[in-house]
């Protein structure tokens, strides 16, 4: 086997069922960065049509070079986002160019909580937060449909409870 083909082995997880996370996220981000760049870059092009400066012409056409970018990459992070709930760990796996993978055991689990932003509230979305005994392994799943985090959060909870009482 070559060289390419081994390059992504220590991402790869045995048994793995991946899932996606909404893609209703995409717009959340999109959305996020725009409600802070637009303004500014519209306030930019208000200076410069009253200064007659050249600066924040070139501010405001770096701003919008950078929104746009952003956005393109938004979509390929949140394309990037899966999780899979096996046997005994959830395992997240994110990232497009410098790539993570998360493996919660779910024994170590100490808590995992729900969070829900005003603008993920707008869009159904909810964020799983996972503390373990470790806290380098500290995690978070963002994207999931609300009613699916819950779920999932019952889920690993209920697990969780059944691997300490093994120990």
């Amino acid at each position: 086997m070559s060289q390419v083909a081994n390059r992504h082995d220590a991402l790869d997880v045995v048994g793995a069922q991946w899932q996606a996370v909404s893609p209703r996220l995409v717009t959340l981000r999109r959305l996020s960065l725009s409600i802070v760049l637009v303004p500014a870059i519209v306030v930019l092009v208000i200076v410069l049509a009253v200064t007659q400066m050249w600066w924040p012409g070139l501010v405001a056409a770096a701003l919008l070079v950078l929104w746009l970018l952003a956005c393109v990459l938004i979509g390929r992070q949140v394309r990037a986002i899966r999780y899979a709930r096996r046997d005994d760990d959830l395992v997240i796996r994110k990232g497009v160019l410098a790539r993570r993978l998360v493996v919660i055991p779910y024994g170590r689990m100490q808590t995992v909580d729900v969070s829900v932003g005003p603008l993920e509230r707008r869009f159904g979305l909810a964020s799983l937060q996972f503390q373990t005994a470790s806290a380098s392994t500290n995690a978070t799943l963002p994207g999931l449909v609300a009613t699916e985090a819950q779920s999932v959060r019952e889920e690993l909870v209920r697990l969780g409870e059944k691997r300490m009482r093994r120990l």
